[in-house]
């Protein structure tokens, strides 16, 4: 039994070693070394590979540029659909900045936007905390710069109320331009759940 058994775990190796020299970019020296380990450690090397010896930055890496490369696609698609008489009617005098967005940075034309437009503070953040008190379902606000003044501890307590109704509450920042907060003023939201 221990034998049919060895003789398995051997056949598995043997494959798992070709998978690792033949399908997987490596330096030669990873390849050797885990080739090494495979044939005096059958049982663990197989475990270990599995364990650690997996790239999992580079697989990463590669479903990004998967995503990206879908993205550009259909980028390409809607250039194409520009093309067409129907859609470039709709868009009329912003044809050339859609063509221009779509080639440069791959950003796709979408309609049914709203734009506001504050021209000073009070009113933007008035708007905000307007926009906040209505979200059902998430809230997620990027800012460079967060500043620990009144206003941040006024949207600090409205969001904290939000997450007790249930909404998922992210703020995401810069290192540096959050710098000014106190790390136990971040650690008391995550505390509260935001």
């Amino acid at each position: 039994m221990w034998e049919s058994i060895w003789k398995i775990l051997m056949i598995i190796n043997f494959f798992l070693a070709g998978g690792i020299v033949f399908f997987q970019r490596r330096d030669p020296k990873t390849v050797w070394a885990w080739l090494l380990v495979l044939y005096f450690l059958p049982w663990v090397g197989f475990l270990l590979y599995f364990l650690v010896g997996r790239d999992y930055y580079r697989e990463r890496r590669f479903r990004t540029k998967e995503l990206r490369e879908q993205l550009q696609m259909e980028a390409c698609r809607q250039e194409d659909a520009l093309y067409n008489m129907f859609v470039a009617e709709e868009v009329g005098d912003f044809r050339d900045l859609i063509m221009y967005n779509l080639r440069t940075g791959y950003a796709a034309y979408t309609d049914d936007n709203e734009i506001s437009v504050y021209t000073d503070g009070y009113s933007k953040f008035e708007a905000l905390l307007k926009e906040i008190d209505s979200a059902k379902e998430f809230i997620f606000l990027q800012y460079y710069i967060i500043r620990d003044d009144v206003l941040f501890t006024r949207i600090c307590r409205h969001l904290k109320k939000k997450v007790k109704e249930g909404v998922e509450v992210r703020i995401f920042f810069d290192g540096i331009g959050g710098s000014d907060v106190q790390k136990e003023v971040w650690r008391e939201l995550k505390a509260d759940g935001i």
